[in-house]
């Protein structure tokens, strides 16, 4: 029976949690986020019981971007999240502001490392499609 609970702790799947900005976070993750926000990039800091992961588009010059969330893959000890930076769309109205789209998001664990990789859901139903010919 041993072998079965095994088993099952691998599947285990770590979702993420997606954290706005009501949530009110310890001092040392404020901080964290505050430094590294207006820098594009993917950035993960261990606290709290789990992994925090801030992704940033950098500091942009209109409003209108934004952070998608394509995916999350779990292999193992390894999470890939995948995401992309979403830039205003033709005709949708900006404001002439600073802006600076982030997500950020908390898995509950600190023994996986956690990856980014920009993809964008095009790229993802190609390589899907490519993959389902590959079958046949």
């Amino acid at each position: 029976q041993e072998d079965k609970t095994k088993d099952i702790s691998k599947e285990e799947k770590i979702a993420p949690e997606i954290i706005d900005d009501s949530v009110i976070l310890s001092k040392d993750v404020t901080a964290w986020i505050e430094e590294n926000k207006s820098k594009e990039g993917f950035y993960t800091k261990k606290a709290d019981n789990g992994t925090f992961v801030l992704i940033s588009g950098g500091e942009k010059n209109t409003t209108g971007y934004g952070i998608a969330l394509n995916g999350v893959e779990q292999t193992n000890k390894k999470i890939i999240v995948k995401y992309e930076i979403v830039e205003p769309t033709e005709g949708q109205k900006v404001e002439n502001q600073k802006s600076n789209p982030k997500m950020l998001m908390r898995f509950a664990t600190t023994d996986y490392k956690i990856e980014g990789k920009v993809t964008t859901l095009e790229s993802m139903e190609a390589e899907k499609s490519s993959k389902d010919k590959n079958k046949k």
